[in-house]
């Protein structure tokens, strides 16, 4: 400006105009400057724009000043010469381009202090409301803190979830828009409000950062946990309905028949092969129910997961007991069952045995081997009586822990081996008795017999010889009759033989069937027969003998006398 004052030294007005007017726009410049970085908040806002129009209204009024001095100058370029009217020129084009731009400069920041004010305003009100939105989501989310362990109230708690989530993602439109917004109110604050500025948007865009995440979790968290719960109360709700069907029948099953027990044994036990993979599932989804669902809840999962367990394991042990008894039952009782059939099948063989048996004969080699094998026998069917007792006894043991149409038909079976062996017992000991019995009897005839025969045969030998004639004399017929007399003598000894005889024929007659019978009947005969036949010979020979004594009466003088 050196030349300018040179050239104005010859015009005082123009300098006196000039040199106010260039520090003012100096001055000016810098105040616009510093009102063009724009607070953030709505307050000083509305005081900057307030001072902003003070200033505007200074930029306008020097408006006059600026012409004044154009003026000014017009005049003192027709004073002076080309060269310094040219300076003159430049100087103010300078000058009135820099006021110029100073009136452009503060019309565009009221622009923009307009724009800002109403951006302010929008942006004060949008982050309000969505600091309030956020503080009533992440209350909302709190009420999610801990998911419920029930189906019903957990597919609620997703569903609200799923929608929280969704209302969340919808608003994230208004955060960025929210943030736009911020950046261009910082893009003309100053470094302390833009800095708290974004201090603010980022605290809100961590809040709502922070809120979407733990949406998102809480959702996926209820999403994982439904499944769960539905399949850990489809299980447990399925196994507890068997635990209820089993008790009940375990409770009724004594009044059931053994086959019917048997039956529903072998079903439970399948069955509790199948329900073992249902506690299992029971036990596997359990715990994780309580990982989602801490709290109360957790313990009402681990109450139901351990009651289920400790139910499960007592009708284990009872259906475990119970098969077990069981088991001994049956097997009592087919014990029990085949001793029955198999004592009846040997008492009725035995019984067929007896209604077979030889007949009681004469012969002792026959009748002692017979005994023989009747002892043995006997001592047999003795033997079995005792095993019948026991498995009666156990029969009747067995028996209590049947039904009654079991028990009927064991009484039944118990009483017909009880008549049966009693029947056969007696049948033995009868047979027993008639060949203890019959065995010295035909000892005793067969004795009797042989010796009886010997003595017949020799005896009759004798009354053979002395039937022949005897020679007339009285010596030879007395001879004769003492022999005669000897052999009468011999004939009444040996009638306690032929008694004997008799007796022991007559009483092994009766223990025989007719055929034997009537072999001893013939023996009998013979022998008492013949024994009457040589009395009747030796009394018949004796009369004789009498008479050819008496016939000869001095033979028996002369004999006597002799």
């Amino acid at each position: 400006h050196g030349s300018l004052r040179e050239d104005t030294a010859r015009g005082p007005a123009f300098q006196e105009q000039l040199s106010p007017l260039v520090e003012w726009l100096e001055q000016t410049e810098r105040r616009l400057t510093a009102m063009s970085t724009l607070p953030t908040d709505a307050d000083r806002l509305a005081q900057r724009a307030q001072e902003h129009r003070e200033l505007h209204r200074d930029v306008l009024g020097h408006k006059r000043a600026f012409e004044a001095l154009t003026e000014t100058a017009q005049q003192l370029m027709s004073l002076v010469g080309d060269d310094e009217a040219q300076a003159v020129v430049d100087s103010l084009q300078e000058l009135t381009d820099r006021y110029a731009r100073l009136v452009g400069d503060s019309e565009h920041l009221e622009q923009l202090l307009t724009e800002a004010r109403a951006g302010a305003g929008a942006f004060a009100l949008a982050f309000e409301d969505l600091l309030v939105w956020i503080g009533e989501m992440e209350s909302r989310l709190a009420r999610y803190q801990v998911l419920s362990v029930y189906v019903e109230k957990l597919q609620e708690q997703f569903d609200e979830l799923n929608e929280l989530s969704e209302e969340v993602s919808d608003h994230q439109k208004q955060v960025d828009d929210l943030s736009g917004s911020g950046q261009e109110l910082m893009r003309h604050a100053s470094g302390n409000d833009a800095i708290q500025l974004k201090d603010r948007l980022d605290s809100l865009q961590l809040r709502y950062t922070d809120l979407a995440q733990r949406a998102a979790e809480r959702l996926r968290q209820a999403r994982e946990a439904l499944p769960v719960a539905q399949n850990f109360h489809t299980a447990h709700e399925r196994l507890t309905r068997w635990m209820d069907d089993a008790e009940a029948q375990l409770r009724s099953l004594e009044a059931a028949a053994l086959t019917a027990q048997e039956s529903t044994m072998q079903r439970l036990e399948q069955e509790l092969q199948e329900m073992r993979s249902v506690l299992e599932v029971v036990n596997h989804l359990g715990p994780q129910l309580c990982q989602r669902s801490p709290g109360e809840g957790a313990g009402v999962v681990e109450s139901m997961v351990s009651r289920a367990n400790r139910r499960f394991d007592a009708i284990c042990e009872q259906i475990q007991r119970r098969a077990e008894r069981l088991e001994l039952s049956r097997q009592r009782s087919l014990e029990v069952t085949g001793d029955l059939e198999d004592l009846l099948d040997w008492f009725h063989e035995v019984e067929r045995q007896l209604a077979d048996a030889q007949p009681i004969v004469a012969e002792p080699d026959t009748l002692a081997a017979m005994l023989r094998e009747q002892k043995a026998l006997s001592e047999e069917v003795s033997s079995q009586k005792g095993r019948v007792r026991d498995v009666l006894s156990a029969a009747k043991k067995v028996a209590r822990e049947w039904p009654a149409e079991d028990q009927a038909a064991v009484r039944d079976r118990a009483e017909e081996l009880r008549a049966l062996s009693t029947r056969v017992a007696e049948a033995c000991a009868e047979r027993l008795a008639a060949l203890e019995q019959a065995l010295p009897l035909a000892e005793h005839l067969l004795e009797a017999h042989s010796e009886l025969v010997a003595w017949l045969d020799e005896a009759e030998s004798e009354a053979e010889r002395l039937a022949a004639p005897a020679a007339p004399h009285p010596a030879h017929i007395q001879r004769q009759q003492e022999r005669n007399r000897a052999l009468l003598q011999a004939l009444s000894e040996h009638k306690p033989l032929l008694d004997r005889l008799n007796k022991a024929g007559t009483a092994l007659a009766k223990l025989c069937r007719p055929p034997d019978a009537q072999k001893v009947q013939r023996l009998l005969s013979s022998d008492n027969e013949r024994y009457n036949a040589l009395r009747k010979l030796l009394r018949d020979q004796q009369n004789l003998l009498e008479e050819a004594m008496q016939s000869t009466p001095s033979l028996l003088t002369s004999w006597t006398v002799c």
